[in-house]
Parts: C-alpha cells; sequence; structure tokens
C-alpha cells in the first residue's frame, strides 16, 4: 500500500420507487420569497457559495467565473465586506474555518489552497501546498473540505501522473501530512468531512465510488471503513445526521439522477432517475432538469432537493421533499432570474442563499418567516440587461 505519511507524521494524530404524494401535508415545505439580492459581477457566473453562521453573525462567501471573490455581511443588510481578483487558474471550492469567521479558504487547479484574513483587508496570510511534488505537475484540485473542528484541511485532485490523491494539511502549520492515492481511479469530485466527527471523511469521485474513510488510521488501507458504487459519476455530496442518530448521505451524479445511502448499504435505499424528478417536481420536459444540491431543513427535519430548469427564461427554480423512497411535495421560489450553480444553506436562521449564471447571490426565506420589512435590501439589474450571451459555460 503506498503512503507517504510516516508512523510520525500520519493523521492519526488528528487526536426505485417513487410516491409522488402532493396532497400530504407532513411532506410539505414553505414556499420561499427573495428576502435580499446583490448583483455580484454582471456577465460572470457565481460558481461557489460558502457561508459562516452563529448567534450574532452571518456571512457569505462566493466566487465568480472571472476568479473573484465576494465576501457579504447579512445581518441587516448586503454589506460588501470585500472583492479580491485571484490570479490562480480557477477556483474550485470555498470554505470558511469553522469557529472562526474571519478565516477563508479557497482551492484552486493549479494545486494550491490558500487561507484569507477577512481581518486584515482579505490577505493571504498561509499557502497549502502540495510539497511532495519534487518538480513535477502540480495536482489540480477540485475539492476540499476542512474537519469540524478547524484542525486539518483534505484536498481532492484531479488524476496526476496517473493516480488522483487526497492531499491533508495541519491548518495551524500549513504542513503536509501526507496523502492517499489508492482509493480513486478518476478525478475526485467531493471531500466533504463529517459534520461531527472530525476524523471521518467522505469522498466521491468520477469513477462512481464514494469512500467513507477514519482519517486517524496510519494508512490508507487501514483508513477505507466502505467503499459504496453509485455506477455513476458523483458530482455532489452531502452527509446528514438525522435526529434519530441515522447517518444518510446523499449523492447527485452528473446525470442529474439522485441517490441516498446508509454508510453500511451494499446499494442505494432509495434512487431517483432524472425523469422522476422531473416528474416529482412537476417539469415536463425531463432532459431540461438541473440539481444543485440537498440541504437538511432544519424547521421541519425534511430533506431539500433544490432543482431548476435550462429552457424559457432560467426562472424555473423549485425544491422537493426527499423521504425515505419517495419525492414529495415542491416548493417554488418566486422571484428567481437564474439558472442557479451554487447554494448554501444557513441553519440557524433559516435562510437559503442561491448564486447562478447571471451573477446574482440571492437570499430566500420561508415566507411565514420574512421579516415585515425585508430587511435586507436588494440591487438587482434588469433580466434582458444581465442576460449571458453565448452558450453555457461548464464550470469544470
Amino acid at each position: 500500500m503506498k503512503d507517504y505519511l510516516s508512523n510520525s507524521e500520519n493523521i492519526a494524530g488528528m487526536s426505485t420507487n417513487m410516491d409522488n404524494n402532493l396532497s400530504d401535508n407532513s411532506f410539505s415545505l414553505p414556499q420561499y420569497s427573495i428576502q435580499g439580492e446583490e448583483v455580484v459581477k454582471q456577465n460572470n457566473y457565481v460558481l461557489n457559495i460558502t457561508g459562516f453562521a452563529s448567534n450574532s453573525d452571518t456571512k457569505i462567501a462566493c466566487s465568480t467565473s472571472d476568479n473573484t471573490i465576494s465576501i457579504y455581511n447579512l445581518n441587516e443588510s448586503w454589506n460588501k465586506l470585500s472583492d479580491t481578483k485571484v490570479e490562480e487558474d480557477r477556483i474550485t471550492s470555498l470554505r470558511f474555518i469553522p469557529q472562526r469567521n474571519n478565516q477563508l479558504c479557497y482551492s484552486s487547479t493549479n494545486g494550491s489552497i490558500q487561507q484569507l484574513d477577512l481581518r486584515v483587508g482579505c490577505n493571504q496570510v498561509k499557502k497549502f501546498k502540495d510539497t511532495s511534488n519534487k518538480g513535477n505537475e502540480d495536482k489540480p484540485i477540485l475539492s476540499f473540505d476542512i474537519s469540524c473542528d478547524g484542525r486539518f484541511i483534505c484536498a481532492g485532485t484531479e488524476v496526476a501522473g496517473g493516480d488522483a490523491f487526497l492531499l491533508f494539511w495541519d491548518v495551524r502549520s500549513t504542513k503536509l501530512l501526507g496523502g492517499y492515492w489508492e482509493s480513486h481511479t478518476e478525478d475526485i469530485t467531493q471531500v466533504v468531512f463529517h459534520p461531527s466527527k472530525p476524523h471521518h471523511l467522505l469522498t466521491g469521485a468520477m469513477d462512481g465510488l464514494m469512500n467513507v474513510l477514519d482519517v486517524s488510521q496510519p494508512c490508507e488501507d487501514d483508513a477505507l471503513l466502505t467503499s459504496l458504487n453509485t455506477e455513476s459519476s458523483v458530482e455532489r455530496l452531502s452527509w446528514i445526521e438525522e435526529a434519530s442518530g441515522d447517518e444518510i448521505i446523499s449523492c447527485l451524479t452528473h446525470p442529474n439522477d439522485l441517490q441516498m445511502w446508509r454508510e453500511s448499504d451494499s446499494k442505494p435505499f432509495a434512487q431517483f432517475s432524472r425523469e422522476q424528478i422531473a416528474s416529482a417536481v412537476n417539469l415536463k420536459c425531463a432532459d431540461s432538469l438541473y440539481t444543485v444540491d440537498v440541504h437538511k431543513h432544519q424547521p421541519t427535519n425534511n430533506l431539500m432537493l433544490l432543482t431548476g430548469s435550462y429552457t424559457g427564461d432560467s426562472d424555473w427554480f423549485r425544491s422537493a421533499v426527499v423521504r425515505e423512497d419517495s419525492l414529495g411535495s415542491v416548493s417554488q421560489f418566486i422571484g428567481n432570474s437564474q439558472i442557479v450553480r451554487a447554494s448554501w444553506y444557513d441553519s440557524k436562521n433559516d435562510l437559503l442563499v442561491t448564486g447562478g449564471e447571471k451573477g446574482i447571490v440571492t437570499a430566500w426565506k420561508p415566507q411565514d418567516n420574512l421579516p415585515k420589512s425585508n430587511s435586507i435590501s436588494t440591487n438587482v439589474v434588469n433580466k434582458k440587461d444581465s442576460k449571458l450571451k453565448g452558450t453555457r459555460m461548464k464550470p469544470y
């Protein structure tokens, strides 16, 4: 087993069935309305969104297709904290460091992760780099995450030199702890630490595998707990803790199918094709449907699948409830004006933030939760003025 973690420098030190039950009230999600909007960059796509929420502070960071990172404070109004244009090849992911709402990290295809400090003008304060290269080609990073205790970073790479890598760093020192390169055979598209277990890691790749790893173990072979085969290509993963204590893995594939797994499963306990999802959200043309992400809607304890349509004026945006082996009632997002590319959900405040192809970031609230004053301001250009020319650009 290949592994360039020595015993003294290992991560152990990191101490289809469908039921469209649209009339069941227990299935329902609220309708959403815009609480606030901001044009981040006209004629650019918003490709990544992340956020940080505490009892007193809510921040979001987003990156656009021209490699600009914009940071906002959403406490009472759209207060832009900074705009930072970076020179890296392409930004692929953003994350705030847990418990440190002034520290933002981003990855890029140049093989590095940069840490920015919002307190000093959003300047770079650390750089996490693969120091094992020794003159060889960089390993382009497609996804990364930070452990829930804020101590360690893991990044997934494209195939480089015949292997796809999981790379690990210590956040405090930027020291490369090592890496794994036998878990996946194709580009690693998703890296997700467990929300409450800092040593547990979920990864997904173009090879169709989802792997659950205990990275406190001394080598890759021992770390691999479970390997799940989606028989597709993994686009987006979510690790969801249920109130019952169960843990669910949701997987969105590049063909826009949804699979629901438990770690002990040999096959998904529920799966929905693109056609089934389109039917559930009342979209006539399944070929126009796209999926965005799955979030746990905290007030109802339901899973919320975000979907949209490529056709028409790109304003069609809906969510469906995912329960066991069924898709439930549809929630509308009234006033959406773009194809959505990224989302982030703030469970503390029941706030959903989306971004998309017109360069707009939108904050959504359930209609019953909207403040009377609609306190977050709106700054949106006319639909026709902000519409991009030409064909749809692929984010990757």
